[in-house]
C-alpha cells in the first residue's frame, strides 16, 4: 500500500457511494491487494464474503434502466464462463468489457460494484492510487 491516503479516500467513497460500511471494504481491499495469482471463481466469492454474503443471490434482478440481471440459476456458469477469459494486466479495454460482463451477470444480492471497482483496480494494477469505478460509467 503505497499510499494510504489516496487507499483511504477510495474505500471511503466506495461505501459512501454505495451506502455501505467501511470494514468490510477494508477487508476486502486487503483481501484484493495481498491477491498474487489468477483471478477464480473462489476467489471472487471470498470477496462477496467480507459483505456478509456465502454465495450467489437466489432473487431475480431487473436494472433501473431496464433489462435484467443473469437468472439466479444461470450465474455459477456464467461465472464459471467469466473467470475463464480474465483479460491480461493493465489492458484497460479488456478489463472494462471483463467488469461491465461482471456488472451484467450482477451474482451478488449485495456488493457487485464494490467487488467490481477492488477486482478492475487489481487488473489494471491501481491498487496503490485506485481509481473508483464510477468515472467509467458502465
Amino acid at each position: 500500500m503505497d499510499n494510504p491516503f489516496n487507499v483511504m479516500q477510495y474505500i471511503s467513497s466506495e461505501s459512501i457511494r454505495q451506502s455501505a460500511p467501511v470494514k468490510p471494504m477494508l477487508y476486502a481491499y486487503a483481501r484484493v491487494n495481498n491477491h498474487n495469482e489468477e483471478i477464480t471463481e473462489l476467489f471472487i466469492l471470498s470477496l462477496a464474503n467480507c459483505f456478509w454474503f456465502d454465495g450467489y443471490r437466489t432473487t431475480p434482478v431487473t436494472f433501473g434502466e431496464g433489462g435484467h440481471a443473469t437468472a439466479a440459476h444461470n450465474i455459477p456458469g456464467a461465472m464459471e464462463r467469466l473467470v475463464s477469459c480474465v483479460p491480461d494486466r493493465e489492458d484497460f479495454t479488456g478489463w472494462y468489457r471483463w467488469i461491465h460482463a461482471f456488472l451484467k451477470i450482477h451474482p451478488f444480492q449485495d456488493g457487485n460494484g464494490r467487488i467490481a471497482s477492488l477486482l478492475f483496480n487489481w487488473g489494471m494494477n491501481t491498487l496503490d492510487e485506485p481509481i473508483p469505478l464510477p468515472y467509467y460509467k458502465f
